[in-house]
């Protein structure tokens, strides 16, 4: 079977900094220092590049008493990928379905037909499903019989990191039994002062022929007062895609001496029940918004924050199959074989 995809990004460079096993990734220069020393003045440059990112994400890995890995986005709307389910198979360990998962009602139909997805679906860790899912500490999942988050639901843009426990501790929820999933938003008082972002992609499915554009935009600012420091962000996003994915598979072989009706020679055949192909048409439309606000005062401080995440998609697929019983399928004489005695026609 094989999946086929195609979608080029025409906009919208998206940096990322991936912490995996101990190994510090980045695809930019960390640090350049130069010193120059001139009348007995020295002058020292330094070149910062990912290096916030890459400590951060170190920290955390570092202090953390469980097996952590993090993907920390540099700045705001620059994760990677366009769902989270894609910026989590970037981690060591972390693997991700290719495969639609069909509402309940269209269960049971052409179940023996694979539903290719050219977005990610389902996460397991260690090859290990029911992973759990948390919103900046708080438990969150969705309605799909798990304790875990429809990843692909989550707009990547609104996250400002996410970390993979491999082995939660006994300080955690319990549920995790292949491992836990933080997705952590941004706050106001994690910028020095005014803040603002905005970001344009546009993706195009050659397949499709369509161009699907993406935006995102964020601003936040903080305010000291006779009342302590006040902050407040606003994040928005809207993400859509039209993809198409092409599948084609063949059911098992198994060995036979006597497929071929008035066959005496014993040579064995290999013989297929059938196979398929699919096109498969996906359409999905994502909207996010999260707010927060933020206050402190000498040693108090409180925090509120909104999250909101709607996911809409349409798919068509057109499948064409064909089935037999492999172990009773008689063949004509005229059928034709490889050399190895793989049927090929008849």
């Amino acid at each position: 079977m094989k999946q086929f995809q195609r979608t080029a990004i025409a906009a919208g460079a998206a940096q990322f900094v991936l912490m995996a096993s101990g190994v510090l990734f980045a695809h930019s220069a960390l640090a350049d220092d130069t010193t120059t020393k001139k009348d007995d003045t020295t002058t020292t440059v330094v070149v910062v590049g990912q290096r916030a990112a890459l400590e951060s994400a170190a920290m955390r890995k570092k202090n953390s008493d469980e097996i952590v890995d993090s993907i920390v986005a540099d700045d705001i709307g620059k994760l990677p990928d366009k769902s989270v389910t894609e910026v989590l198979q970037r981690v060591v360990g972390v693997t991700i379905d290719r495969t639609m998962n069909l509402p309940d009602k269209l269960q049971g139909v052409g179940d023996a037909i694979n539903h290719f997805a050219a977005e990610g679906t389902g996460v397991t860790v260690r090859g290990m499903s029911y992973v759990r899912s948390e919103l900046n500490g708080r438990d969150s999942f969705s309605a799909n019989g798990g304790r875990s988050l429809s990843f692909e639901d989550v707009p990547p843009e609104l996250m400002a990191g996410v970390d993979v426990y491999k082995n939660p501790s006994a300080e955690q929820i319990e549920g995790a039994i292949g491992g836990l999933v933080n997705l952590r938003t941004a706050l106001p008082f994690d910028f020095k002062g005014a803040k603002g972002a905005v970001s344009v992609q546009e993706s195009r499915s050659q397949l499709r022929g369509k161009n699907s554009p993406s935006l995102s935009g964020l601003v936040s600012n903080r305010w000291k007062t006779g009342f302590g420091e006040f902050g407040a962000l606003l994040d928005l996003a809207r993400s859509r895609i039209d993809t198409r994915s092409d599948g084609m598979q063949i059911s098992p072989y198994i060995a036979r001496t006597d497929a071929v009706v008035g066959d005496t020679s014993g040579a064995k055949r290999w013989i297929s029940g059938g196979g398929s192909w699919t096109t498969n048409n996906f359409e999905r439309e994502r909207d996010g918004l999260y707010g927060a606000l933020q206050w402190k005062k000498d040693s108090l401080s409180s925090h509120l924050t909104y999250f909101r995440s709607k996911y809409d998609m349409s798919t068509t697929e057109a499948a064409l199959s064909a089935s037999a019983n492999p172990a009773t399928i008689m063949l004509d004489p005229g059928a034709v074989f490889d050399d190895r005695g793989v049927l090929l026609a008849g």
